[in-house]
């Protein structure tokens, strides 16, 4: 059995049969029925009369009758399997007890599914004429990639069958079952190495804008730092400048003081009311100082 994922770009972005759903996000029973049949999905998916108005299969007995299979009564080997997950409805293929999942890229189960039925369809392999034999007045008639042909005296040779088509003298050959299985083989390899490819190219696009964002990151973060370092060192400016302006409005008051009582001391005439002024004039000085040095001192506790 080929393994194939719906991920595949060759086949991801197809339509289930007239509708606009992807085989990328519903296709999960149109690729195992690809597995099981020996097709490839974009082989199922080409027959849109299969499939109803909302991208659903119509019928698996209709899907036997296109593809040469037939519903049996036994579980079958590989075996289309239902299951369900968080509420969802999911198909995979269960093959020699291995699990393969159309949802991952190499096959490997993505979840816990539980299994609710089985698709009883009848495994066609590759490089047989095996099908479902018509007897159409005895003659022996089978069906194969969907089309009938007539078998006239059908020969073996090694694993290569020779019959003949519907058209006269047509003769047809097909090819054995280990070429096909390695060519099917390395076309299934190849998609998903083309599905990787994807993966890696859009992860490293996410990687370089990751990087573009660190980068500018940093280049902001070493913008602040310096406009930080700027700033301080205008706040140890600014705090310098107040301690030296109060401790020049201290020495000027001081000056001012001891000027004052000189002059009143080394005075002849002296009336109350003239000292009262001096007092007063003196008291307003050091009101006006002391605001100063107050305004001062918040400016500094602010920025320290």
């Amino acid at each position: 059995m080929q393994f194939y994922s719906q991920k595949n770009p060759k086949w991801s972005n197809l339509n289930l049969g007239d509708t606009n759903l992807k085989v990328k996000d519903f296709g999960c029973l149109s690729v195992c029925l690809a597995m099981v049949l020996n097709k490839t999905p974009d082989e199922i998916l080409s027959h849109k009369e299969l499939y109803d108005s909302e991208g659903r299969i119509k019928s698996y007995q209709q899907v036997a009758d296109t593809f040469g299979s037939q519903l049996i009564s036994e579980i079958p080997d590989p075996v289309i399997i239902k299951t369900t997950f968080d509420g969802s409805m999911h198909f995979i293929v269960r093959y020699q007890g291995q699990l393969y999942d159309p949802l991952s890229l190499i096959g490997k189960p993505l979840r816990d599914y539980k299994i609710t039925s089985y698709v009883r369809l009848k495994p066609l392999t590759g490089g047989s004429m095996a099908g479902k034999l018509y007897d159409n007045n005895g003659q022996v008639w089978i069906s194969y990639n969907g089309k009938k042909f007539y078998v006239e005296a059908p020969q073996d040779f090694g694993t290569e069958t020779i019959i003949k088509g519907d058209a006269p003298g047509e003769i047809m050959i097909k090819r054995s079952d280990s070429e096909t299985l390695v060519k099917e083989a390395v076309g299934g390899l190849q998609g998903q190495i083309d599905g990787l490819n994807e993966q890696i190219k859009s992860t490293t696009t996410a990687l370089e804008a990751c990087e573009k964002a660190k980068k500018d990151f940093q280049d902001l973060n070493a913008d602040l730092l310096d406009k930080n370092k700027k700033l301080d060192e205008l706040n140890d400016e600014l705090i310098k400048e107040s301690d030296e302006y109060r401790k020049e409005q201290e020495k000027k008051t001081k000056e001012l003081e001891e000027s004052l009582e000189k002059c009143l001391a080394n005075s002849e005439v002296k009336p109350s009311w003239f000292k009262k002024i001096i007092e007063e004039i003196i008291e307003k000085i050091k009101e006006r100082i002391n605001y100063c040095v107050l305004r001062s001192s918040q400016v500094k506790g602010k920025y320290e």
